[in-house]
C-alpha cells in the first residue's frame, strides 16, 4: 500500500505540506511537546533559520530558550494567558489570534487565565532572516514581496489568488510553502489563514582593496 503524500507540488516551488508531514517533538525544558510544521536547518545541533510550530500551553510555567532567534506567537484556542519577560515587557494574549512578538533568549514565563491554550509560533534565527506574521480573513489583501511565503490554513479552506493565475488551494491545516512567485497583491478567499513572510538578511559586503591607479 502507497504511504501517504507528505507535500503537493503544485507549479514550480510551490508545495502544499499535510498534517501527515508534521513532527511532534518535546520542548527544550522537558514541560511539554510542540508539533513541528515545517523548518529551515542549518548547521549545529537542533537549528533553524526559522521554524513553524503549534504547541498546547497546559500549565503555569516557564518558556523555553532560544539563544539569538526572535519569537512571534499567535493565540488560536482557549481562554488566553500573560507573557511576563525578564526584561520587564507583559503580553496579555485573551482574543483568538491575539499576537505576541518577543525575543526568545530572554526569560519568558506563561501564566494561563482558565486552562489549556494552543499557540502558533513562528521563530527565526535574526542572523538569517526576519518574519513578517500576519492573520488574514476572507476578502483581505495579502502583500507579497518576500523572499518566502508560507501560509496556514487555520479553519478550514483558504485561497489565495496571486496577480497573474489560477487560485491555490490550501485545506484545513495545509500549509503552503512558496519563494518567489508571483510578487503583488493576493486576494484571501475564505479564512482566516496565518500568513509568514520571511526575509533573508543579505550580506553587507565588506570594504573593497583600494584600487592602484
Amino acid at each position: 500500500m502507497q504511504g501517504p503524500t507528505v507535500y503537493i507540488v503544485v507549479v514550480n516551488g510551490i508545495q502544499i505540506h499535510r498534517p501527515s508531514s508534521y513532527l511532534e517533538v518535546p520542548w527544550r525544558n522537558g514541560r511539554g511537546k510542540t508539533l513541528v510544521l515545517l523548518s529551515e536547518p542549518i548547521p549545529g545541533p537542533d537549528a533553524f533559520a526559522w521554524r513553524l510550530s503549534i504547541a498546547c500551553v497546559a500549565s503555569d510555567g516557564p518558556f523555553s530558550r532560544f539563544d539569538d532567534c526572535d519569537r512571534t506567537l499567535i493565540l488560536l484556542e482557549g481562554r488566553g494567558m500573560t507573557l511576563t519577560h525578564d526584561n520587564g515587557r507583559v503580553d496579555v494574549l485573551r482574543e483568538r489570534f491575539a499576537l505576541a512578538r518577543f525575543p526568545g533568549d530572554v526569560g519568558t514565563t506563561a501564566t494561563l487565565h482558565d486552562g489549556p491554550i494552543h499557540d502558533f509560533n513562528v521563530m527565526c534565527q535574526r542572523d538569517h532572516c526576519t518574519a513578517d506574521v500576519t492573520v488574514l480573513s476572507d476578502g483581505n489583501v495579502l502583500h507579497v514581496d518576500d523572499d518566502l511565503l508560507l501560509a496556514y490554513a487555520n479553519d478550514g479552506t483558504v485561497r489565495l489568488t496571486p496577480p497573474f493565475g489560477s487560485p491555490l488551494r490550501i485545506d484545513h491545516r495545509e500549509l503552503l510553502q512558496c519563494a518567489g512567485y508571483a510578487p503583488g497583491r493576493w486576494l484571501v478567499s475564505g479564512g482566516p489563514v496565518i500568513a509568514v513572510r520571511v526575509r533573508r538578511r543579505r550580506a553587507v559586503p565588506g570594504p573593497q582593496p583600494a584600487q592602484k591607479s
